[in-house]
C-alpha cells in the first residue's frame, strides 16, 4: 500500500479545509452563479455517492442471478431467480429515475456539464473495473481465481438465513 500524500497524512481535516478554499476561491463570479462550498460542493458529493449505491444495488440482484446460475447451491428458483429478477427491475428503475433527474438532485437549472460529468465517473468507474476484471480473468487467471475466494465463509459454515425445518 502506498504511503499517503504529506497534505492527507497531516490530517484529514486538513485536505476538506484546502478543497473548500479553493473551490470557494474558484465559485466566486463562476458562470454557475455563486457557489458556496458546503452547501454546493456537498450536494454535489453526496447526491453523486448516493446515486452511485442506487447504481451498485441495481447491480447486486443480477450478480445474484449470474452467481446462481453456474451452482445453485441446493436453494430454490425463488431465491436464485425470481426474487432477484424483481429486485433487479425495480432498481434498474430506480437507477433510471436517479439518472433522468440527477439535475434537480444537484440543484442546477437547465442544461449542464455536472449533470453527464459526476454520474459519468461513478458509472465509468464501474465499467473500467468490469474491464479489468475481464482483462485479470484472460492475462492473470491465478490472481482472478484469488479474489473469488478472499473473506468466504465455508459452506459448512454458513448460518442459515431462515432455520432448515426438521
Amino acid at each position: 500500500m502506498s504511503e499517503p500524500t504529506t497534505l492527507a497524512r497531516r490530517h484529514p481535516s486538513t485536505t476538506a479545509l484546502v478543497v473548500n478554499a479553493v473551490f470557494a476561491i474558484a465559485g466566486v463570479g463562476s458562470e454557475l452563479g455563486e457557489m458556496f462550498p458546503v452547501l454546493t460542493l456537498s450536494t454535489w458529493l453526496t447526491n453523486a455517492a448516493a446515486s452511485g449505491l442506487v447504481f451498485l444495488l441495481a447491480v447486486t440482484p443480477i450478480a445474484v442471478v449470474v452467481r446462481f446460475a453456474r451452482d445453485h447451491h441446493g436453494r430454490g428458483i425463488w431465491p436464485r431467480v425470481v426474487a432477484p429478477v424483481i429486485a433487479a427491475v425495480a432498481l434498474v428503475a430506480l437507477a433510471l429515475l436517479v439518472l433522468s433527474n440527477f439535475d434537480l438532485l444537484i440543484g442546477v437549472e437547465g442544461p449542464s456539464p455536472l449533470v453527464v460529468v459526476l454520474p459519468g465517473i461513478i458509472i465509468g468507474s464501474g465499467v473500467v473495473d468490469l474491464i479489468w476484471g475481464e482483462i485479470l480473468r484472460h492475462t492473470r487467471p491465478d490472481v482472478y481465481d484469488a479474489m473469488s475466494h478472499v473473506g468466504q465463509i465455508p459452506e459448512s459454515q454458513e448460518i442459515p438465513v431462515v432455520p432448515e425445518r426438521a
